[in-house]
């Protein structure tokens, strides 16, 4: 199985190891740059259903991104309230 890295920049870069979901989660946000992801239709694609377990994995996988992801100010995930998530990349 090939490992999955995110090379983080800035000041000293780093490499984050991610397990297969964090990159499918990922990977999903970046497909709808910009546009928010249903949370259900996450939920679907990612276990095959939206029980109260899986929607609570989805948000401790979405903590976990976020923290590899906060030294970098040009990208944001937000949560939608009632919706699902949105990925914002500023250009640099």
């Amino acid at each position: 199985m090939q490992q999955k890295h995110l090379l983080l920049d800035g000041t000293d870069s780093e490499r984050v190891n991610l397990t297969r979901r964090e990159v499918n989660i990922l990977k999903m946000l970046l497909d709808n740059k910009g546009e928010v992801v249903k949370r259900d239709e996450m939920l679907n694609h990612l276990w095959g259903d939206n029980s109260f377990y899986t929607a609570r994995s989805l948000d401790v996988f979405m903590t976990n991104i976020r923290k590899y992801l906060k030294k970098d100010n040009s990208v944001e995930i937000q949560t939608i309230r009632g919706e699902g998530f949105r990925l914002i990349v500023e250009e640099k």
